[in-house]
Parts: C-alpha cells; sequence; structure tokens
C-alpha cells in the first residue's frame, strides 16, 4: 500500500532549547511551545527507564509538522561512526 499522508516527523534531539534556537533563528521557522510528559505506558513502549521525562516542540513551516523530543534521563548516545575497508582497496 503506498504513503499518501505523512502526519509529523519526530527526531530525538540530545539539547531540545538548542535545537528549537537552530530552526527558530537559524531557520526563521516557527516553534511552538515547549511541552512537557511523563508517561508511564509510553516509556515502557520505547524502552525507556520508568520515570523518563520528555519535553517536545514543534516546528511548522508551511503546512508540515516537525516535532523535536529530548528526554532525561537521556537515552545511549549513537554508536560511533565505524569506518571500514573494502577489500582490494588500496586506501
Amino acid at each position: 500500500m503506498p504513503v499518501t499522508q505523512l502526519v509529523h516527523v519526530d527526531i530525538t534531539v540530545a539539547d531540545l532549547d538548542r535545537a528549537i534556537g537552530f530552526f527558530r533563528d537559524g531557520l526563521g521557522l516557527d516553534a511552538g511551545p515547549v511541552q512537557s510528559s511523563q508517561d508511564a505506558r509510553w516509556n515502557a513502549l520505547l524502552g525507556l527507564k520508568a520515570g523518563t521525562h520528555m519535553r517536545t516542540a514543534d516546528i511548522c513551516f508551511d503546512r508540515e509538522t516537525l516535532r523535536l523530543a529530548a528526554f532525561d534521563p537521556p537515552g545511549a548516545p549513537y554508536p560511533a561512526p565505524r569506518a571500514s575497508k573494502i577489500r582490494g582497496s588500496s586506501t
């Protein structure tokens, strides 16, 4: 079945205030108010520790919405990029 609509996109960020500043001040997009939540069922669904607090803000442009989310305590960082050597490569 083809995708017919994209409701919104969520991006997890380490520093919500800094990310909002980038989209608002750097790119000139509208930022909605910061919302806070602490939902045990949502935390369990995402595999987060009990008591994890989530803060979100919507970034709006045209008719699209990008939701930024930050967690406290933060989750594990992304793994460091790995370099691999291609067989037969002299580099």
